[in-house]
């Protein structure tokens, strides 16, 4: 019997729910087209991502290909289901090909292993891509325009001190209840106050964060979470803002690359891409702004990180989580000058109803946790044998991870070998042809094929790259292992210790001194778990080292990123 994996995708959570392009609509057509070929019990696989957006990302389809075999069958609804882009459908096509299965869609048809099969999905695919980028050309022109206007370019929320007014949210007022509080920390600022002092002003006073007030009104406040307590760097980012003094502008930032990734930075005021609206309401006067702005750029209003605030806790960016709600934790600093982790969820500041912490508002001293875990993790890898197998399994998946990404670089070569041998017959029968219309076609084709091999080419790289990281992952871990072995831990730096951490999969969950956990633990707060390779939190199951060290005997064995005339140059 044919073995059918059917894969269905959306771009968003929106289209999720479309009644025309759901994908529950999009399976039930597969099944349906499935059962009159006489293909049974097929299994499905799902993403919501972008059609441009990287193979690797799409964690269903890479399942859906990694399922198909001899014989079987690709099922989609629309073969730009699979991808927008043209080179990444030629992967796919090569790599389920290469399978002896096939790719069949719903609404056009098999796109078989044949000269005129891979014809019709590139066009096929063209299609896709030339409606996508149509679609982009058409937002970014519709957006400039409402620029053009005055209008503003609406975002999740609207910015701290104003609010949106206007049917389609046109243009800003000011808030009566955040306006004030930005005008109050301009005028603490020329006094002297430096941004630490402003910040706790602030926080004294009870004031809610930007995130803090819009999640009271219940307003989408980004994807960042809900910030507790005002910051240096909150309040740098208001003191900065030229909106506040009426120098609003739309496209006033700019993506920069900065070493391996791309940031956002101002734009220069003389950019001719800024396109100013200066019918925002100022909130404070441009002499007010620019006061400000100098005495920040002298420091006389402090730095917004200093070495005197550093600290370097061992449990943050995922290894810490609230035992309560399941947040990663993060630190603050206490007035007395030490630092705990807490929740961000907690306290009495007002947050999201459905994202409040159940524990409330607690707290654990940062060098206490972190001391008492790494000793217990010194304990575990005190014998070294056990210690390599508990990270046996994190290392396989990184192992398995490379031997991936190596077979998408054999595919990407493939098709740039191909590539080349197209570009080099292109070339030969552009300088042969006589006819000038024909040449132009021809010569078109050829700077398809190009365009084609510089996106192969920087693929490869990308594929490359990652192998290289990966790899040094590896290295990473296995030097951790043998200096722990032969040094003990005394020599570890906090990196070290991290890597032990990441290589063992930890989370640390922490608790409330009043929680049930802490009463029935003997006012135990924390309790060091690990976690099974591929799962993002704590799993219920898992033992505790908390209390007794003697669960790690028992499960661990099992534990575990043109025109014509005149003809154009060859290109």
């Amino acid at each position: 019997m044919t073995t059918v994996a059917v894969y269905v995708r959306v771009s968003s959570e929106k289209q999720a729910d479309d009644d025309r392009t759901s994908l529950s609509d999009q399976q039930r057509h597969c099944e349906g087209f499935a059962d009159k070929q006489g293909w049974h019990a097929p299994t499905v696989h799902s993403d919501t991502f972008s059609g441009y957006d990287s193979l690797d990302a799409r964690v269903g389809l890479r399942r859906a290909l990694d399922t198909i075999t001899q014989g079987a069958v690709l099922l989609v609804w629309r073969f730009d289901r699979l991808s927008r882009d043209m080179v990444d459908m030629a992967l796919i096509a090569r790599e389920v090909h290469r399978k002896g299965a096939r790719i069949v869609s719903v609404s056009e048809g098999e796109l078989t292993n044949s000269p005129m099969g891979r014809l019709l999905g590139s066009l096929h695919t063209f299609a896709a891509e030339s409606e996508r980028e149509g679609i982009t050309a058409r937002t970014h022109g519709a957006l400039r325009t409402r620029a053009e206007q005055g209008k503003l370019l609406v975002g999740p929320s609207n910015k701290y001190g104003y609010s949106y007014d206007g049917a389609r949210k046109e243009w800003y007022v000011a808030n009566p209840e955040t306006a004030p509080v930005v005008q109050r920390m301009y005028a603490l600022a020329e006094q002297g106050y430096t941004l630490y002092d402003i910040a706790k002003t602030l926080n004294d006073e009870g004031i809610l964060t930007r995130s803090g007030y819009l999640r009271s009104k219940g307003l989408p406040s980004g994807n960042k979470g809900t910030a507790t307590v005002w910051t240096r760097q909150s309040v740098y980012e208001v003191l900065t803002d030229r909106t506040y003094c009426g120098r609003h502008a739309a496209y006033n930032k700019q993506q920069v690359k900065v070493g391996n990734h791309k940031v956002m930075r101002p734009r220069p005021e003389d950019d001719g891409k800024r396109i100013a609206q200066p019918n925002v309401p100022a909130l404070v006067s441009a002499e007010t702004w620019d006061t400000v702005r100098a005495k920040l750029q002298s420091h006389m209003l402090g730095q917004v990180r200093t070495d005197e605030y550093r600290i370097a806790p061992l449990l943050t960016r995922g290894f810490g989580i609230c035992g309560h709600c399941g947040a990663r934790v993060t630190i603050t600093k206490h007035d007395k000058g030490w630092y705990r982790y807490h929740c961000p969820n907690g306290g009495n500041r007002a947050v999201d109803p459905a994202k409040k912490c159940p524990g409330g508002s607690w707290a654990a001293r940062v060098s206490l946790v972190d001391a008492d875990i790494w000793g217990k993790v010194e304990e575990m890898a005190g014998d070294l044998a056990r210690f390599k197998r508990m990270v046996q399994a994190p290392v396989q998946t990184a192992e398995d991870r490379v031997k991936a990404v190596e077979r998408r670089q054999e595919l990407l070569q493939a098709e740039l070998a191909a590539a080349y041998r197209e570009k080099d017959n292109l070339a030969r029968r552009y300088g042969a042809e006589d006819d000038e219309d024909l040449a132009a076609v021809i010569h078109g084709r050829l700077k398809e094929v190009l365009a084609t091999i510089a996106e192969l080419e920087k693929r490869t790289s990308k594929a490359v790259f990652d192998i290289d990281r990966i790899t040094a992952y590896l290295k990473t871990v296995d030097g951790a292992c043998r200096k722990f072995a032969q040094f003990g831990a005394e020599t570890f730096t906090r990196e070290d210790r991290r890597t032990i951490l990441k290589a063992l999969n930890v989370r640390v969950r922490m608790y409330a001194s009043a929680s049930d956990y802490a009463q029935t633990h003997n006012g135990e707060r924390w309790v060091l778990q690990l976690v099974p390779v591929g799962e993002n939190s704590t799993p219920p199951g898992t033992f505790s080292l908390g209390g007794a060290m003697e669960g790690l005997r028992d499960h661990s064995e099992n534990l575990h990123g043109p025109t014509a005339s005149p003809r154009p140059h060859l290109p």
